[in-house]
């Protein structure tokens, strides 16, 4: 049977209050084809859903999830019922939200139960409005930043936005530390950084739910001017940082840190940088985390790395410097 979720649900009961779980059962037929029941999110965040019917697989039944009016404020996607047996997640909804849900079956004698859990928003929920860049909000290095996602329009729209900002207090490398906190729905966060509003200083990068991506900048030189920084999403909890270490002459980078032999073709990548607090986070050119670890001895492993062009970042507790190096 095929029980399509067009949607996503919250669900209690009109009657009681909000909770953070419980489930509802209830029974279609041939002359009752249709049940509708009402909800009150509990909180910032997504619900969990199981649930069975007892079709055998013989009826077409499917659910819509809304908030408003049915077939404008619809939420969600379809999900497939399979062998009677029903678990999908839902899109973001906030505190106090009303949410309706339609149970539609073309079959007959049909009787259903579903079991529903909250999942709170991991990250604390941002200030608002903050949609654009003259709403965004003051940031201060070094501090992080968490902020929610809830693409609530209705109907839907594309990804939200969220803006913050700074005044870039030196010329350097800027450093970027992003995490994801969603850990259901298969849904990225980005972060483009503009000078001032218009301006793309440096492109798009993104992480997927679950991930911390750290990306570095180098040679991000404006200081005293104006940096805005745009995430967007559509439902995802995240939390960010940034810094900007300072700029060192060749030389001092050519002492602090060297690669050899780059290309590198054998196992070890060779480094001059010393010190018993030396870690290192090699990505590729997307961003992901390929390797990483505390130096031992002045040598990287690097026989698990495929042949490409890969960035690795060496932080000594004082100097974070980032490079490019390529394995054969």
């Amino acid at each position: 049977m095929r029980f399509l979720i067009k949607t996503i649900l919250i669900l209690y009961f009109s009657n009681a209050i909000a909770q953070n779980s419980g489930s509802f059962s209830g029974s279609l037929s041939s002359g009752n084809t249709v049940n509708t029941f009402s909800f009150t999110s509990s909180g910032n965040g997504q619900y969990l859903f199981t649930g069975s019917t007892n079709s055998g697989g013989g009826s077409n039944t499917w659910a819509v999830a809304y908030i408003g009016t049915y077939n404008v404020g619809n939420i969600g996607g379809d999900f497939d019922y399979t062998n009677d047996q029903l678990t999908f997640e839902t899109n973001c909804v906030e505190t106090g939200q009303i949410i309706n849900i339609r149970i539609e079956t073309v079959g007959s004698n049909i009787s259903y139960t579903i079991n529903y859990q909250f999942i709170s928003s991991t990250f604390a929920v941002d200030p608002e409005p903050n949609d654009n860049f003259s709403q965004a909000i003051n940031t201060i290095e070094n501090t992080e930043y968490e902020g929610w996602f809830n693409n609530g329009d209705f109907p839907l729209t594309a990804d939200s936005e969220d803006w913050y900002k700074f005044t870039s207090p030196r010329d350097g490398t800027l450093v970027v530390t992003l995490e994801n906190g969603n850990n259901y729905l298969g849904s990225n966060v980005s972060i483009v950084v503009y000078q001032q509003s218009s301006v793309i200083v440096l492109p798009s990068f993104q992480t997927s739910n679950g991930n911390v991506t750290t990306i570095t900048f180098e040679n991000f030189n404006f200081s005293g001017q104006e940096i805005g920084m745009k995430l967007q999403s559509n439902c995802v909890s995240y939390k960010f940082s940034w810094q900007i270490n300072s700029a060192l002459s060749l030389e001092e980078i050519k002492t602090k840190f060297n690669m050899y032999p780059n290309p590198v073709s054998g196992s070890q990548l060779f480094t001059t940088a010393q010190g018993e607090n030396v870690n290192y986070v090699i990505y590729n050119l997307t961003g992901q985390t390929v390797a990483k670890g505390s130096l031992q001895g002045n040598s990287i492993n690097v026989t698990e790395l495929k042949s490409n062009v890969y960035l690795i970042q060496i932080n000594d507790g004082s100097q974070t410097v980032t490079k490019k190096f390529i394995k054969k």
